[in-house]
């Protein structure tokens, strides 16, 4: 895999995925997750996994390549310049 490559995909290979009401169990963890700014990459993906693996009773659990890259990493929220 290549440096800095994070692969992330909703379910193990040979699960499927769980599809939801609005998202996806996946899906609404990920966004979940991503409104919480400055957490680091590693830790955001874990906390997805762990809250798919919830809310489908562990019937599915993301599989996630790479989040040895992750550490250190993080979104943070852009500052808005509100001067014009």
């Amino acid at each position: 895999m290549a440096p800095g490559l994070i692969l992330a995909f909703s379910a193990r290979h040979g699960q499927s995925a769980f599809d939801g009401t609005a998202h996806s169990p996946f899906a609404d963890a990920l966004l979940k997750q991503l409104e919480a700014p400055g957490q680091q990459l590693d830790v955001l993906f874990s906390k997805v996994a762990n809250d798919v693996r919830n809310a489908t009773k562990d019937r599915q659990t993301p599989e996630i390549f790479g989040l040895e890259y992750g550490r250190g990493l993080s979104f943070q929220q852009a500052e808005v310049s509100t001067s014009k």
